[in-house]
């Protein structure tokens, strides 16, 4: 088969699973939805490469959007696909990196140091940066108790649904190359 319609059907394939997670994972809230999005755009970072890792990564988010399942407002959505990017790029690149080190013992190194505490880290921050301090002031139709419940959605629960999610991929990655021909 052609290498780029393999590219394109397993990037609309990665694609179609993030927004079937969302989908269905919504009414279990933030941290079951978030955990298994980081989930699926660290894995598929890894199963894709770089290049459908940032595409899934960018176009998620405003498809999630426009399909009712996103935030609410469109000006938050560019700074979550930033987000994602940082955690699909470091998470699934270290990620690769530590399974495919010389087998034996696993040590702990630089690259569990990129993928367990940098990259979660970064993608909460730079969600928190654009959205509670950037976006979130840019809306004038907000109250006071709309600030804050988005705010604390856009803060620290980032950080712990982007360590969960990286988690998870760790201990998922190893069954599913096999399945993914990574």
């Amino acid at each position: 088969m052609n290498k780029r319609i393999l590219f394109i059907t397993k990037t609309a394939l990665f694609l179609a699973i993030l927004l079937v997670v969302q989908f269905f994972s919504k009414p279990l809230g933030q941290y079951v939805t978030g955990s298994l999005v980081n989930l699926v755009l660290i894995i598929s970072s890894c199963a894709l490469g770089i290049y459908g890792g940032m595409i899934l990564a960018i176009v998620s988010p405003f498809l999630a959007f426009f399909l009712g399942i996103g935030p609410a407002f469109l000006i938050i959505i560019p700074f979550i696909a930033l987000g994602n990017l940082v955690i699909s790029l470091i998470g699934g690149t270290y990620l690769k990196r530590i399974y495919n080190q010389k087998k034996g013992a696993l040590k702990v190194g630089f690259n569990h140091l990129m993928f367990f505490v940098v990259s979660p880290l970064f993608k909460a921050l730079v969600i928190y940066v654009g959205v509670v301090m950037i976006a979130i002031p840019l809306i004038p139709s907000l109250n006071e108790t709309q600030v804050k419940v988005l705010s604390a959605a856009f803060s620290y629960s980032q950080l712990i649904t982007a360590l969960i999610g990286t988690i998870l991929s760790f201990i998922i990655y190893p069954f599913l190359r096999k399945v993914i021909k990574d």
